[in-house]
C-alpha cells in the first residue's frame, strides 16, 4: 500500500508541476504568477485595460528598458483601444483573441505562446506579452528596442575578449544591460534609498 501511495503522490506532484508550466485561462492568475516568479521587479510593467466595445479584460506586460515604448503604444495599445471602428467583435474570448491577433495588432512579429517558459523567454528578450481573460494562451509581440546608447569600454578595465561595455550613471540603463545578458526569471533587483539628504 505504501508503494502505491508514494507512486500516486509522485504522479500528483508531476501533474501539478505540468499544470504550473502552462498558461492559465484566468488573467489575474497569470499576472500573479508572472510577478511571483520574477519577484515583482520595479522594471516589470503591467497594464490592464478593457477591449473597447466589449467587457473583456486584457493586459500587456513587458520589461521597461528592453522594449520600444512607441511600438507598444502605436501597434498594440492604440489599436486594441480603437477597435470600436469595427462593427462587431466576437463574444467568445478565444475568437476575440484570434481577431486581435490577425486583424488588430499591427506589429510585424506576433506569435502565440502556451507555456510559461516561452512567455518568460519572450518577456526577458524584450517582447511584450498580450493576455486576454478566458484564454489559455497569450500573444508574444516583437517590441525589442533597448537603448542603443554609446556604451564605452571602461578605461580602467579594458578587456581583449568579450563585449566592451561598462556601467553608466543611469540606473535604468545599467539594469537593462544586465537583463540583456542574463535572461533568467530568477534574476532580482532591489531598490534602496541611500543618503539622509540626497535620498538617491
Amino acid at each position: 500500500m505504501g508503494f502505491f501511495n508514494k507512486k500516486q503522490k509522485s504522479q500528483a506532484k508531476q501533474q501539478s508541476k505540468q499544470q504550473e508550466l502552462y498558461i492559465s485561462d484566468k488573467l489575474d492568475e497569470n499576472l500573479s504568477r508572472v510577478k511571483e516568479i520574477l519577484g515583482n521587479p520595479t522594471d516589470l510593467v503591467i497594464r490592464k485595460f478593457t477591449v473597447r466595445s466589449t467587457n473583456m479584460q486584457c493586459a500587456i506586460i513587458y520589461i521597461d528598458g528592453l522594449v520600444n515604448d512607441d511600438l507598444i503604444q502605436s501597434n498594440v495599445v492604440k489599436n486594441v483601444q480603437l477597435v470600436t471602428e469595427r462593427k462587431q467583435l466576437p463574444e467568445k474570448p478565444k475568437q476575440l483573441l484570434r481577431v486581435i491577433y490577425e486583424n488588430i495588432i499591427s506589429a510585424t512579429i506576433v506569435k502565440t505562446v502556451k507555456t510559461l517558459d516561452e512567455l518568460f523567454n519572450g518577456l526577458l528578450y524584450g517582447d511584450t506579452i498580450f493576455l486576454l481573460d478566458g484564454v489559455d494562451f497569450v500573444l508574444d509581440i516583437g517590441t525589442k528596442g533597448w537603448e542603443g546608447r554609446q556604451i564605452e569600454e571602461p578605461v580602467s578595465e579594458g578587456v581583449i575578449r568579450g563585449p566592451r561595455e561598462g556601467f553608466v550613471e543611469n540606473l535604468q540603463t545599467n539594469i537593462m544591460l544586465v537583463r540583456r545578458n542574463i535572461r533568467d526569471p530568477n534574476l532580482r533587483f532591489d531598490e534602496y534609498q541611500i543618503g539622509r539628504r540626497s535620498k538617491k
